[in-house]
C-alpha cells in the first residue's frame, strides 16, 4: 500500500484511531507506537550497559580460582545476562531503523540517522571487540594478583561502548520530548478530534 503526501482526518477520541476512511493505515498510531517502543527499549538499553560497566569491574573481586564459573554463569546461557540484555537491545535497533520510515513528523532526519549509525557502531564495536575479547577472559587476576591486561583493556575501552548505547537513548528521550510537545493542545485549548497526518516517509526529508 503506497502512502501519499495528502493529509487525512484521524479520529484521536476514545481509545485510538485505525484505519482511514480511505482504507490507509493510520501513520499517526504507527508513529507514536514506533516512538513509545524505541524509547522504552532504549533506556532499558542504556540501563542494562550501565550495569554491564558496573558488573565488570566487579569482576576483580571474586576469587581467582572461582572467576572461570562465575564468568560461565555470567555470560553464556539463559540464565547469565545475554537474554538480559539482547532482546531490548534488538528491538530498540528496529525501532531506529522503523523511523526512518516513521518517525514523528518534526523530527530532523539527521537525529534518525544519528540514532541508527550510534546503534550500529555499538553493535559492530561490541561483536569485534568487547564481546569477542570478554569470551576469551579467562582471569582477571594473576597469580602475583595483578590484574590481566585483556582485563584491564576491556575496562579501559568499555567506556566507549557505554556512551554509544547512552547517547542513542538519550536521543531517543529528545525526540520524544519534541513529539510530546506537538501532541499539547495551545493555551490550554482542548484536544480536537481529529488531527493531520502527514505521511511523508522521513527518509525522504530534508
Amino acid at each position: 500500500m503506497l502512502y501519499t503526501d495528502q493529509a487525512v482526518n484521524c479520529g484521536l477520541s476514545g481509545a485510538g484511531v485505525g484505519v482511514t476512511s480511505g482504507g490507509m493505515v493510520d501513520v499517526v498510531r504507527v508513529r507514536r507506537w514506533v516512538q513509545i517502543i524505541t524509547l522504552a527499549a532504549s533506556c532499558y538499553n542504556m540501563g542494562t550497559i550501565w550495569m554491564t560497566q558496573v558488573g565488570w569491574r566487579l569482576f576483580a573481586y571474586v576469587g581467582r580460582d572461582d572467576f572461570p564459573a562465575y564468568h560461565r554463569a555470567w555470560w553464556f546461557g539463559r540464565r547469565g545476562i545475554q537474554p538480559v540484555v539482547f532482546p531490548a537491545g534488538i528491538l530498540a535497533t528496529l525501532g531506529s531503523f522503523a523511523q526512518l520510515r516513521w518517525g514523528a513528523p518534526r523530527t530532523p532526519a539527521w537525529q534518525v540517522r544519528l540514532g541508527v549509525g550510534l546503534l550500529v557502531t555499538a553493535w559492530a564495536s561490541t561483536a569485534a571487540w568487547w564481546g569477542r575479547l570478554q569470551g576469551q577472559l579467562e582471569e582477571v587476576r594473576r597469580e602475583d594478583g595483578t590484574l590481566h591486561p585483556l582485563y584491564r583493556r576491556l575496562l579501559a575501552t568499555h567506556w566507549l561502548r557505554v556512551a554509544l548505547f547512552t547517547a542513542a537513548a538519550l536521543l531517543q528521550v529528545a525526540m520524544a520530548a519534541v513529539d510530546t510537545r506537538e501532541l499539547l493542545p495551545p493555551d490550554g485549548e482542548a484536544l480536537t478530534t481529529t488531527a493531520v497526518a502527514e505521511t511523508t516517509p522521513i527518509a525522504g526529508r530534508a
